[in-house]
């Protein structure tokens, strides 16, 4: 009967033992619970140190943090900012796309030199044009108003010569 006391003690010591042990475990629990809580507080705020949290959530948070002061920089095209918190991807795309903006802005310049060249272009042959047929015009009159000959021919004597060339009548040398 004796083991039974033996056993029986060793039984409660044991239950007594797990239930300190549990008693224990449950507020080791609570404090890491709490911690968890003050990291995910501490994660929404950009400005909180994040000394309760874990290293591996330290460093997604860290990341997560970067990564919105990257985006945040990225639509208020804040080049420093871009430059000190965005991954070496991201930089790469930033410098591709403003180098393709340069590129576009440099073709539209192009474009419009190109333009305003063409324009000009059609300026001095539209000029060009109206000085001929206004010649070509002065030119008919002056025939129109040469002596003729009997067969109907035109009859363009010196005056009539110079003044094809462009000369006033009367200007004889």
């Amino acid at each position: 009967m004796r083991w039974l006391w033996i056993i029986g003690g060793g039984v409660a010591a044991a239950a007594a033992m797990f239930i300190a042990w549990a008693v224990a475990d449950r507020f080791r629990l609570a404090d890491r619970v709490a911690g968890y809580d003050r990291c995910e507080a501490a994660a929404g705020d950009m400005t909180a140190a994040l000394t309760d949290c874990p290293a591996m959530l330290m460093t997604r948070v860290d990341a997560a943090r970067r990564a919105d002061v990257c985006e945040g920089a990225l639509h208020s095209g804040d080049v420093y900012t871009i430059r000190a918190s965005c991954p070496a991807e991201v930089k790469l795309m930033v410098a591709r796309r403003d180098a393709a903006l340069s590129d576009l802005y440099d073709a539209r310049a192009q474009i419009a030199d190109l333009t305003n060249d063409r324009n000009a272009a059609i300026a001095r042959a539209e000029g060009r044009a109206i000085t001929f047929t206004k010649r070509i015009e002065a030119n008919d009159r002056i025939i129109a108003a040469a002596p003729r000959t009997a067969d109907g021919g035109v009859r363009c004597d010196a005056e009539c010569l110079r003044r094809l060339a462009g000369e006033r009548a009367g200007s004889g040398r």
